[in-house]
């Protein structure tokens, strides 16, 4: 059964391996660092999906004031 819980920085491998098996372009801003970055200021805003023990899925939202966005794999 899915569970989801707040990321923790000890997920930053699985979940780094899960947008790279996704086709996702990783970036300076997806870097350990910058991942602490994000989790001090918006800790409740980056979500993981377990089942069992392996991470699924992950959702990182990110408050700027105003806007927002969804990103999605093409064809999706």
């Amino acid at each position: 059964m899915a569970h989801i819980r707040e990321f923790q920085m000890e997920d930053y491998q699985d979940v780094v391996a899960l947008w790279q098996v996704c086709g996702l372009q990783l970036s300076k801003s997806d870097s350990r660092e910058s991942i602490e970055k994000i989790l001090r200021r918006d800790p409740d805003l980056f979500l993981v999906v377990e089942d069992g023990k392996s991470i699924v899925g992950a959702v990182m939202g990110r408050y700027d004031g105003r806007r927002g966005w969804i990103q999605q794999r093409p064809g999706e």
